[in-house]
């Protein structure tokens, strides 16, 4: 019977130090234990060097971390813990890491793991980078220019799931017509075109009836990998621009995929982690061993 209580005492205290976690500043006790975790949200350095993702807890829901991880001989590096963490995306200096905690932006500095709030809230979905001084945020269909510096935010029109390009540049999806969905290409400092003009900076259009999620190009290559989602699955395709040739690479169920390079598709597998995949999806492994 004494053994029982401790038992239940010591699951007691677990529990309560699970309880209204909020992100912090420690490194490695309030990571998600790498065995019980699933891999997703995966985004890339401007050098395309580093990937950096997000690991969810599943042995207590709704603690997260941040990790990322070289693209070449990929080990895990331990970011930040807390609860509701999402959306990482490293700076062009790579000092620090912005990220949603809810749907309020903040950021890691890399060098002291401190944390600080970037005053900017909005029910953000994603973020990212377009030069160091300049973020782009998603609330639904809706796209916002945040200045770093100032914190200063200002709409720049329809679209959803923002993706880097290149420095300055980023794309973005939006539905054109019914089923058919457009790569849209976009530089700070203009306004988005109407459907109408839509092809002055269309990449490419695809056809789905189904909803088309996370765009990624190669600007090299013009290689592109995007999800497609399903009732019950999302479902990885990869294509290249002005083509209308399309593979299906794996299924899937994470939220987000990358195009690492011409030939490399990292995605959430099957068992929760992350997994590699060449462009045509014939070589699929996963992206580390089990640590």
């Amino acid at each position: 019977m004494r053994a029982s209580l401790l038992c239940i005492g010591i699951l007691a205290v677990l529990l309560m130090s699970c309880e209204n976690k909020d992100y912090t500043s420690d490194s490695g006790d309030d990571l998600p234990t790498v065995v019980y975790s699933i891999e997703d949200e995966p985004s890339l350095s401007d050098d395309r060097e580093y990937a950096y993702f997000v690991a969810l807890d599943t042995l207590f829901p709704g603690n997260t971390g941040l990790y990322r991880a070289r693209v070449t001989d990929p080990v895990r590096e331990g970011l930040l813990g807390g609860s509701g963490l999402h959306s990482p995306v490293p700076s062009f200096d790579g000092t620090r890491v912005a990220f949603l905690s809810g749907s309020s932006i903040n950021y890691l500095n890399l060098a002291d793991g401190s944390v600080v709030s970037s005053g900017v809230s909005g029910n953000y979905t994603s973020i990212i980078f377009v030069d160091d001084s300049t973020l782009i945020g998603c609330v639904g269909q809706l796209l916002y220019e945040i200045n770093v510096d100032d914190s200063s935010v200002a709409f720049i029109g329809n679209g959803y799931d923002p993706t880097f390009y290149q420095p300055d540049v980023f794309i973005y999806l939006t539905e054109l017509s019914t089923d058919t969905f457009g790569i849209m290409r976009y530089a700070p400092g203009s306004d988005i075109p109407q459907a109408a003009q839509a092809d002055i900076d269309t990449l490419d259009t695809i056809i789905s009836g189904d909803r088309v999620r996370w765009v990624s190009v190669d600007p090299s290559s013009q290689h592109y990998v995007y999800l497609i989602e399903g009732a019950d699955s999302n479902y990885v395709y990869t294509s290249t621009i002005g083509s209308e040739d399309s593979s299906l690479v794996a299924r899937t169920r994470g939220s987000k995929v990358i195009l690492v390079n011409h030939d490399m598709v990292l995605y959430r597998g099957g068992d929760g982690r992350l997994y590699q995949s060449d462009f045509r999806g014939n070589q699929k492994l996963p992206f580390w061993s089990m640590q």
